[in-house]
């Protein structure tokens, strides 16, 4: 937040808060990742597409959005992003 001092900045709790918005952003799409505890489910071809889109565009646009945000922000926001960018 712009006008608090750094001491007051809730980091952690923001980091909590931002790694469950992106969870809750990109869950279809972490869906269609096969894992070993659930099968891959089968998702029509034209469905896959919209989700992938979707949530590389909301995602692309939380990205430019950050770019001129303070450097913990930042850091906030590429570890919450990690997951998605590494599937």
């Amino acid at each position: 937040w712009p006008n608090l001092p750094e001491s007051e900045q809730q980091w952690p709790l923001r980091s909590i808060n931002h790694a469950s918005l992106i969870s809750a952003l990109s869950r279809d799409y972490h869906s269609l990742k096969p894992s070993a505890t659930a099968p891959q489910r089968k998702v029509p071809l034209g469905d896959t597409k919209v989700i992938i889109h979707q949530t590389l565009s909301v995602l692309e646009d939380i990205v430019e959005n950050i770019s001129g945000e303070s450097t913990k922000s930042r850091q906030i926001c590429y570890q919450s992003l990690q997951e998605s960018v590494q599937m």
